[in-house]
């Protein structure tokens, strides 16, 4: 009804007031906790039943100086050209990265924000909470929704591992349970990509939780692609030349990076695994049964299977792993 939106408006309005306000006391050096607790009592005064001001480490700067070359990452060139044209212009923007887990998406959103001459925002989308039973993830999709509400200008926010935030498709046994309720999440969500005011890079490994409708409200989407064995073994021998090894060991280890279905963050992984061992000669062939051990193991856990894709550019970047 009218009087809803009135109210819904006022509140959203007195939000605003209250994170200024928080943002005014936070630069000013007074300790987090007494900003929470400063807030909490004025929305208590204004007459709020239930309030539970969180205003720490909800929204971080991305201080890394430098940014990889975009040219590097498994994204056509024209699909990149377009990214960075949507974040230099001067409306909202909502850009999708989805795909491969470990494939660098991460560090792909963070180089297309510093090429577009934009400051990165790192969301934190997981909060904790003091109740055992509240819902850490409602509590962090409630301040996203306020923040994307309050233009950061020159930014971009960047949201990572956002499926959980952004889930809006409901299975049959949840719509069956509540007997025609609908979805109130999907409505939230989804209102929210609408009346963004900034611009905003999401990231997922899937699109299967979100719903038909909130994809449609994406401005642009890139699909990652799983690497290549050759990538996988570029990557290996890369981060494998700062250890001790000898020779044989070395193009053992490499080798096995490009047997597996691995991504390349497990090669990374595996790598700083490899740093802790005893790498004395005698112990070779116990480095490389142990690496093809926790191989074999990654690769069932992250694809149920071994068999390699080759259809991947073989380009990449070194050093952009997430």
């Amino acid at each position: 009804t009218e009087s809803d939106i009135v109210e819904e408006a006022e509140i959203s309005h007195f939000l605003h007031i209250l994170i200024r306000m928080g943002e005014a006391l936070q630069n000013s050096g007074a300790e987090v906790f007494r900003v929470e607790d400063t807030l909490n009592r004025i929305a208590v005064a204004y007459g709020a039943e239930d309030v539970n001001v969180f205003f720490c480490d909800v929204l971080k700067q991305d201080n890394k100086k430098e940014s990889y070359d975009l040219a590097s990452f498994s994204v056509k060139k024209d699909e990149t050209e377009l990214a960075i044209r949507l974040l230099r212009n001067n409306s909202s923007t909502n850009l999708l990265l989805f795909g491969a887990p470990g494939a660098g998406k991460t560090e792909y959103a963070r180089s297309l924000a510093m090429k577009s001459g934009l400051t990165p925002y790192i969301f934190k989308n997981e909060l904790e909470v003091d109740d055992k039973n509240d819902n850490p993830e409602k509590h962090a999709l409630s301040r996203l929704n306020c923040l994307l509400s309050l233009n950061k200008k020159d930014s971009v926010i960047i949201v990572d591992e956002a499926e959980n935030l952004l889930s809006t498709r409901m299975s049959f046994f949840v719509l069956l349970a509540s007997s025609g309720a609908g979805n109130g999440k999907k409505g939230t969500v989804n209102t929210m990509l609408e009346n963004s005011v900034n611009k905003v890079i999401w990231i997922l490994n899937y699109t299967d939780p979100l719903d038909e409708s909130t994809l449609r409200r994406f401005t642009y989407s890139i699909q990652f692609k799983e690497m290549s064995k050759t990538m996988l073994r570029n990557i290996a021998y890369s981060k494998l030349n700062e250890l001790d090894l000898s020779e044989k060991l070395h193009s053992e280890l490499v080798d096995l990076c490009g047997k597996y279905h691995v991504t390349g963050a497990s090669v990374d992984n595996m790598v700083k695994t490899v740093q802790g061992m005893d790498l004395h000669d005698d112990k070779a062939d116990l480095v490389v049964s142990d690496v093809q051990k926790v191989l074999e193991a990654n690769s069932t856990l992250l694809f149920g299977k071994k068999k390699m894709r080759e259809k991947v550019k073989d380009s990449y970047d070194l050093s952009i792993l997430n």
